[in-house]
């Protein structure tokens, strides 16, 4: 998903959200927190999908900067 040039997320039926992978993590929606959901299910770091532990730091970082 990280390297897709245009995602949709839909909700209901309608497109709720657009954007890059990295647009949708930036902006924290409703992608964001399914990512969260699914990375939360992976108990080791050796299982997370490839990037998530460094999206995951980034976002950590971003908001104690804010």
């Amino acid at each position: 998903m990280r390297f897709v040039d245009l995602i949709l997320v839909l909700k209901e039926g309608r497109v709720v959200e657009q954007g890059t992978h990295e647009d949708l993590m930036r902006t924290g929606g409703l992608y964001y927190s399914m990512w969260q959901q699914q990375v939360s299910d992976i108990t080791s770091d050796a299982a997370l999908p490839e990037g998530a532990a460094d999206l995951q730091s980034e976002r950590l970082v971003s908001s104690s900067a804010q």
